[in-house]
């Protein structure tokens, strides 16, 4: 490889993002860099596919999708527990959890990787679904309907 074949990159980082990528390598920041760089390439189509969707459920773009867990890797949040069986009744956990998958649902999850998520069977997940279509469309013949007027 000649120095024709080599780009320059300047990157910016945060003083507190370039300390921790300069003690992440035992060679400093420029070998930390270039790993994540190499990590970054070997990605296989099957990973890049898993974020795709991933990012589709969520509703953002793969770049979005992947600064926030980048941001998320790089500064943690505490974890909050809610003690779901003291802190709400059943039929609101269960109608939350169902906005949940209907919402991800409609905007292209999977079924099956919901149903493992939520630990349900898929027939459950098609029946919450369709109850979901449903109710939207109810919601729009709703607005659109004007009574007779006589």
């Amino acid at each position: 490889m000649t120095t024709d074949d080599l780009y320059t990159l300047e990157l910016k980082f945060p003083t507190e993002v370039a300390d921790r990528l300069e003690h992440s390598h035992k060679d400093g920041i420029d070998a930390a860099i270039t790993q994540a760089v190499k990590f970054w390439l070997q990605l296989g189509d099957d990973t890049w596919d898993t974020i795709a969707t991933q990012a589709n459920t969520e509703g953002m773009s793969r770049a979005e999708f992947v600064r926030r867990a980048v941001a998320k890797l790089m500064h943690p949040e505490e974890p909050t527990y809610l003690n779901l069986l003291k802190d709400m009744p059943l039929s609101e956990r269960r109608r939350l959890r169902n906005e949940d998958i209907a919402a991800r649902a409609l905007r292209g999850a999977p079924r099956k990787e919901l149903a493992t998520q939520y630990r349900l069977s898929e027939i459950r997940v098609h029946q919450i679904v369709a109850a979901a279509k449903k109710q939207l469309a109810g919601q729009k013949l709703a607005q659109h309907w004007t009574p007779d007027m006589e």
